[in-house]
């Protein structure tokens, strides 16, 4: 038992110390902005706080930080017209949230709205004259202006360049995995470790991205590094050079291979010097590589010049500056997203149109009915409302919980914390509860409610604040409840399915850049969207495969995942050969029929599956020349080709099977 405290009071600790920046930056400019502005303004300090907690931790520069400032005054005046009449509050309250999930949120980031999303909701539960709108104003000025201070204080000792440690994980596991290869005993414990690492550094390089769809620096040296993770993975777990038996020569480039390895991981990344002598060591492994054939010499040939140019460009990219490189030649893309996004099943689409509708329905409710606190019901319903449905029940559950014990627990502190001065002082204890604890929570529930009910007390009598705050949270559960139900409901289930079809949709969009490639090369933009984006929705569809039920539909699902992870290794490194012209094919006929029934291969396990097909495929066999899994004279290419020829049939047999086993059960 007494094992059993210490530890929950490590735990505890742990937190606390983690939130104190957020705390003390919460209560600096709480007193502040009562002192100097009045306790009415005190709405703008819970949203700047927000925007602190989430990016004191990252690297800005100022033009980012600056970009952050413009954002909250822009909520603000936009929530200011929301409060001018009703045709304005309808309006704005569907645009505005609308327009922030499409451009801050996608279901690889889903609370990328939250924070602008606040800002808005939170300036409209005050309801503003014209001439108070200068003061407010003024105070959104003096706490952006904290926030600045705060973070530049809080960043002033930690300020350092980008962490490789992660990667620096990466090169040792890579290392262990050869040197296993060498000694013929493969862990797949380590392997399946490694894959964490890439696909980790996939999700890194997507998160440095912004409305612009270019990543900065960072993030362009993150997908690098998983790129070179991702072919090493895909060679040293595929199970066909197993069969190659390596003579006294190959055994010893291996072995110096995992040396070189293991001395990248151990060194610093961040010193030229060390970049130098493995840029030098580097390119003899290549030079000898090159002069062999076999695949274990085309996985070292990959390794090396992709680990070699990322060396070099260490010393030229800037961490924080978008890569203008990595701009789409044209906005084809760009725009098949967009379209993507305003389907009626799209993430961004069903969840802006159920945010927009909740605080529409709960401001209209505010303005028209006057009652007093009205406010909390659409604050609430914000609250509770999240992109998943899963999410949202169990933040309805924690904040009723949260609710009830926190009006209990006050009825006594009350007792305590008497008088202004004694509210002032148990809303500062409570500020630090709500920063300490894991919001959704019932605990940070009950820290909430005794901090706004500790506020609203001083205007209003205890029993009808809380009795108030009681009535207002439970009909916002209501409220949300049936918005999450009826209107464009979205759960983990149907996201799942939603994640199938999209990855059979990046086959697809891969074939189509491939056959694109033929004729000209595609923009590098295109290339690593289209690969980090396949990556994150991979992740999302292994994290949600053990709760499909039955053991056989897991493996049935794993396999499918298992072989399109593969099949996308398989045509990357075929776009990569063709699209940088390293091979040259005289006559482009054969691969074009090889993609083209690629294609329809495809739409044909997605009607098996009842996945929404891809329109420009005719539901008939298309008519083909000649078809071969091989092109004669380019080797390299020809592997490629038949290796994702092969797996397309087994993942043909894997759901034909799958799909008789469902219908012999029903």
């Amino acid at each position: 038992m007494h094992q059993k405290i210490r530890k929950e009071f490590s735990k505890t600790r742990s937190k606390f110390m983690a939130g104190l920046p957020v705390i003390l930056f919460y209560l600096f400019l709480f007193y502040t902005v009562v002192l100097f502005f009045g306790v009415h303004y005190v709405m703008t300090v819970s949203i700047v706080t927000v925007y602190f907690k989430i990016n004191h931790r990252k690297q800005h520069t100022v033009k980012s930080l600056a970009v952050i400032t413009g954002t909250c005054f822009l909520m603000m005046y936009l929530a200011f017209l929301a409060m001018v009449n009703i045709p304005l509050c309808i309006l704005l309250n569907m645009a505005v949230p609308f327009i922030l999930v499409f451009v801050q949120a996608s279901q690889f980031n889903q609370l990328g709205y939250f924070a602008g999303a606040m800002c808005f909701v939170f300036m409209q539960l005050r309801p503003l004259e014209v001439g108070e709108l200068w003061m407010q104003t003024l105070v959104m000025l003096y706490s952006t202006f904290v926030f600045a201070v705060g973070y530049g204080l809080y960043n002033i000792k930690r300020k350092k360049p980008q962490n490789y440690a992660t990667v620096k994980k990466g090169l040792l596991l890579l290392s262990a995995v050869v040197q296993g290869e060498i000694d013929g005993k493969g862990d797949e414990e380590d392997l399946q470790e490694l894959m964490k690492v890439l696909q980790g550094l996939y999700k890194e390089a997507y998160q440095s991205g912004g409305i612009t769809y270019m990543v900065n620096g960072a993030g362009k040296m993150k997908y690098m590094y998983a790129l070179l993770f991702q072919r090493a993975v895909y060679f040293l777990g595929n199970p066909y050079h197993r069969r190659e038996n390596q003579d006294q020569e190959t055994a010893g480039f291996l072995k110096e291979t995992a040396e070189y390895m293991k001395q990248a991981g151990e060194c610093d990344l961040l010193s030229r010097k060390e970049r130098w002598f493995l840029t030098v060591k580097g390119k003899k492994l290549l030079s000898f590589a090159e002069k062999r054939e076999e695949e274990v010499y085309i996985f070292a040939q990959n390794f090396y010049l992709t680990f070699l140019l990322i060396l070099e460009k260490m010393d030229v990219v800037e961490e924080e500056k978008p890569q203008r490189d990595w701009k789409k030649a044209n906005m084809t893309l760009t725009f098949n997203q967009l379209k993507e996004r305003l389907k009626p099943d799209a993430f961004e689409m069903r969840f802006a149109l159920r945010l927009g509708l909740v605080l529409t329905l709960g401001f209209l409710y505010n303005q028209l009915v006057m009652a007093e606190h009205g406010y909390w019901l659409v604050l609430n319903s914000f609250i509770l409302l999240r992109p998943m449905y899963e999410d949202s029940a169990y933040r309805m559950k924690t904040r009723l919980l949260g609710t009830v014990t926190g009006c209990v627990a006050l009825h006594f502190l009350f007792i305590i914390f008497t008088g202004t001065t004694g509210h002032f002082i148990l809303a500062g204890l409570m500020v630090v509860g709500m920063y300490t604890e894991i919001p959704g929570t019932w605990i940070h529930a009950f820290f909430v409610t005794c901090f706004a009910l500790t506020m609203t007390t001083l205007a209003l009598p205890q029993q009808l604040a809380m009795g108030l705050r009681l009535f207002y949270v439970a009909a916002a559960v209501v409220l949300v409840l049936m918005i999450n139900s009826f209107c464009f409901p979205t759960s983990l289930k149907s996201q799942f399915r939603y994640n199938l079809q999209m990855i059979f949709h990046m086959h697809h969009l891969y074939l189509k850049m491939l056959m694109a490639s033929l004729k000209k090369p595609v923009a590098y933009g295109d290339i690593s969207e289209a690969q980090i984006h396949f990556h994150l929705v991979y992740d999302q569809i292994r994290e949600y495969i053990p709760k499909t039920g039955e053991e056989e539909e897991q493996n049935f699902f794993r396999n499918l995942l298992e072989l399109s992870w593969y099949m996308v290794s398989e045509v990357e490194q075929m776009l990569f050969l063709i699209n940088n012209r390293r091979i040259h094919l005289r006559e482009t006929t054969q691969m074009e029929n090889y993609l083209i029934y690629t294609d329809y291969m495809l739409n044909e396990i997605q009607q098996m599956l009842q996945i929404k097909t891809d329109p420009r495929i005719k539901k008939k066999e298309p008519v083909l020349g000649e078809y071969k899994r091989t092109m004669e004279d380019i080797p390299r290419l020809s592997m490629l080709m038949e290796r994702y020829g092969k797996r397309i049939s087994l993942l043909y047999q894997t759901v034909l099977v799958h799909r008789r086993q469902r219908l012999s059960k029903s």
